[in-house]
Protein backbone atom coordinates (compact mmCIF):
# COMPACT_ATOMS: atom_id res chain seq x y z
CA UNK A 1 0.00 0.00 0.00
CA UNK A 2 1.35 3.58 -0.97
CA UNK A 3 2.35 5.76 1.82
CA UNK A 4 0.95 9.44 1.48
CA UNK A 5 3.92 11.84 2.74
CA UNK A 6 3.87 13.09 6.47
CA UNK A 7 3.08 16.51 5.62
CA UNK A 8 -0.14 15.39 3.44
CA UNK A 9 -1.34 12.83 6.43
CA UNK A 10 -0.47 15.69 8.81
CA UNK A 11 -2.79 17.88 6.65
CA UNK A 12 -5.66 15.36 6.55
CA UNK A 13 -6.02 14.76 9.97
CA UNK A 14 -5.87 17.71 11.07
CA UNK A 15 -8.85 18.99 8.70
CA UNK A 16 -10.45 15.91 9.93
CA UNK A 17 -10.18 16.45 13.47
CA UNK A 18 -11.34 20.27 12.80
CA UNK A 19 -14.66 18.49 11.03
CA UNK A 20 -15.12 15.89 14.20
CA UNK A 21 -14.62 18.82 16.73
CA UNK A 22 -17.22 21.15 14.66
CA UNK A 23 -19.93 17.78 15.22
CA UNK A 24 -18.96 18.04 18.76
CA UNK A 25 -20.02 21.54 18.75
CA UNK A 26 -23.16 20.32 17.56
CA UNK A 27 -23.60 17.21 19.79
CA UNK A 28 -22.22 19.68 22.64
CA UNK A 29 -24.89 22.44 21.87
CA UNK A 30 -27.90 19.74 20.87
CA UNK A 31 -27.82 17.07 22.64
CA UNK A 32 -28.39 18.44 26.21
CA UNK A 33 -31.31 20.37 25.25
CA UNK A 34 -32.96 16.82 23.50
CA UNK A 35 -32.63 18.53 19.37
CA UNK A 36 -31.64 16.63 17.06
CA UNK A 37 -28.15 16.32 15.35
CA UNK A 38 -29.21 16.63 11.78
CA UNK A 39 -32.19 19.14 11.37
CA UNK A 40 -32.75 21.85 11.45
CA UNK A 41 -28.95 22.40 9.91
CA UNK A 42 -26.27 24.58 11.67
CA UNK A 43 -28.00 28.62 11.62
CA UNK A 44 -27.30 31.84 13.62
CA UNK A 45 -29.47 31.30 16.70
CA UNK A 46 -30.41 35.41 16.87
CA UNK A 47 -31.72 35.42 13.05
CA UNK A 48 -32.69 32.04 12.75
CA UNK A 49 -30.73 32.09 9.29
CA UNK A 50 -29.14 28.86 8.19
CA UNK A 51 -25.04 29.24 7.70
CA UNK A 52 -23.80 28.65 4.27
CA UNK A 53 -21.19 25.35 3.57
CA UNK A 54 -19.01 28.27 2.75
CA UNK A 55 -19.19 29.95 6.26
CA UNK A 56 -19.21 26.49 7.92
CA UNK A 57 -15.92 25.83 7.60
CA UNK A 58 -14.05 24.38 11.24
CA UNK A 59 -11.64 27.37 12.73
CA UNK A 60 -11.73 29.44 9.59
CA UNK A 61 -15.01 30.46 9.05
CA UNK A 62 -14.76 32.36 12.52
CA UNK A 63 -11.83 34.35 11.96
CA UNK A 64 -12.68 35.11 8.66
CA UNK A 65 -16.53 36.29 9.55
CA UNK A 66 -14.86 37.87 12.32
CA UNK A 67 -16.67 35.76 14.39
CA UNK A 68 -19.95 37.14 13.91
CA UNK A 69 -22.73 36.14 11.69
CA UNK A 70 -22.68 37.44 8.03
CA UNK A 71 -26.27 38.18 8.07
CA UNK A 72 -26.90 39.92 11.36
CA UNK A 73 -23.64 40.18 12.73
CA UNK A 74 -24.19 38.67 16.09
CA UNK A 75 -21.37 37.78 17.76
CA UNK A 76 -20.62 33.84 17.47
CA UNK A 77 -18.69 32.35 20.89
CA UNK A 78 -14.67 31.94 20.11
CA UNK A 79 -15.77 28.57 21.79
CA UNK A 80 -16.85 26.89 19.11
CA UNK A 81 -13.10 27.14 16.87
CA UNK A 82 -11.38 26.68 20.02
CA UNK A 83 -13.07 23.24 20.24
CA UNK A 84 -12.43 22.42 16.54
CA UNK A 85 -9.04 23.51 16.80
CA UNK A 86 -9.01 21.38 20.10
CA UNK A 87 -10.19 18.16 18.98
CA UNK A 88 -7.95 18.97 15.60
CA UNK A 89 -4.59 19.22 17.66
CA UNK A 90 -5.62 16.40 19.98
CA UNK A 91 -5.83 14.20 17.01
CA UNK A 92 -2.56 14.85 15.66
CA UNK A 93 -1.04 14.47 19.10
CA UNK A 94 -2.55 10.70 19.00
CA UNK A 95 -1.05 10.12 15.66
CA UNK A 96 2.06 11.00 16.99
CA UNK A 97 1.23 8.57 19.87
CA UNK A 98 0.33 5.84 17.98
CA UNK A 99 0.51 6.64 14.12
CA UNK A 100 -2.77 5.34 12.43
CA UNK A 101 -3.55 1.96 14.10
CA UNK A 102 -6.62 0.37 16.32
CA UNK A 103 -4.89 2.36 19.17
CA UNK A 104 -5.22 5.36 17.63
CA UNK A 105 -8.75 4.63 16.51
CA UNK A 106 -9.66 3.76 19.94
CA UNK A 107 -7.94 6.76 21.77
CA UNK A 108 -9.56 9.02 19.18
CA UNK A 109 -12.84 8.05 19.99
CA UNK A 110 -12.36 7.92 24.22
CA UNK A 111 -10.87 11.91 23.45
CA UNK A 112 -13.39 12.92 21.28
CA UNK A 113 -15.96 11.43 23.87
CA UNK A 114 -13.93 13.02 27.24
CA UNK A 115 -14.51 16.65 24.79
CA UNK A 116 -18.11 16.18 24.62
CA UNK A 117 -18.35 15.38 28.01
CA UNK A 118 -16.08 17.61 29.40
CA UNK A 119 -18.13 20.94 27.93
CA UNK A 120 -21.53 19.36 28.70
CA UNK A 121 -20.86 19.39 31.89
CA UNK A 122 -19.32 22.48 32.14
CA UNK A 123 -22.31 23.72 30.68
CA UNK A 124 -25.57 21.77 32.48
CA UNK A 125 -23.54 20.41 34.90
CA UNK A 126 -24.81 17.29 34.14
CA UNK A 127 -22.97 13.97 32.20
CA UNK A 128 -25.62 12.04 30.52
CA UNK A 129 -25.51 8.35 31.44
CA UNK A 130 -25.44 7.50 27.05
CA UNK A 131 -21.91 8.68 26.92
CA UNK A 132 -20.71 6.98 29.76
CA UNK A 133 -22.68 3.87 28.42
CA UNK A 134 -20.61 4.46 25.16
CA UNK A 135 -17.51 5.25 27.25
CA UNK A 136 -17.24 1.68 28.69
CA UNK A 137 -18.42 -0.09 25.98
CA UNK A 138 -15.03 1.05 24.05
CA UNK A 139 -13.26 0.75 26.74
CA UNK A 140 -14.82 -3.17 27.17
CA UNK A 141 -13.95 -3.74 23.68
CA UNK A 142 -11.18 -2.33 23.98
CA UNK A 143 -9.52 -4.16 26.08
CA UNK A 144 -11.37 -7.32 25.47
CA UNK A 145 -9.60 -7.24 22.36
CA UNK A 146 -6.39 -6.20 23.37
CA UNK A 147 -6.53 -3.15 20.95
CA UNK A 148 -5.14 -0.73 23.96
CA UNK A 149 -1.69 -0.50 25.55
CA UNK A 150 -2.81 -1.26 28.60
CA UNK A 151 -3.01 -4.91 30.08
CA UNK A 152 -6.39 -5.98 31.73
CA UNK A 153 -5.37 -5.90 35.41
CA UNK A 154 -4.47 -1.47 34.20
CA UNK A 155 -7.19 -1.14 32.62
CA UNK A 156 -10.37 -2.28 35.54
CA UNK A 157 -7.90 -0.43 37.61
CA UNK A 158 -8.09 2.45 35.50
CA UNK A 159 -11.90 1.72 34.46
CA UNK A 160 -12.84 1.70 38.73
CA UNK A 161 -10.81 4.88 39.41
CA UNK A 162 -12.58 6.63 36.90
CA UNK A 163 -16.19 5.21 37.74
CA UNK A 164 -14.71 6.53 41.73
CA UNK A 165 -14.22 9.60 40.55
CA UNK A 166 -17.42 10.24 38.43
CA UNK A 167 -19.47 8.42 41.73
CA UNK A 168 -17.62 11.46 43.85
CA UNK A 169 -18.68 13.90 41.43
CA UNK A 170 -22.32 12.88 41.34
CA UNK A 171 -22.44 12.39 45.09
CA UNK A 172 -21.02 16.14 45.26
CA UNK A 173 -23.97 17.37 43.44
CA UNK A 174 -26.69 15.08 45.43
CA UNK A 175 -25.36 17.02 48.64
CA UNK A 176 -24.88 20.59 47.18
Amino acid sequence: MMQLPDHITLFFLFILGASFGSFINVVIYRVPKKMSLIKPGSHCESCKTPIKPYDNIPILSYFILGGKCRNCAAPFSIRYALIEALTAFMTLWLYFIYGINKEFFMYIILTYLAIVITFVDSDHSIIPKNYLLIWIAVMAIGITLGWFLIGSENGVSGGMILTGFLLVIGLNRIFR
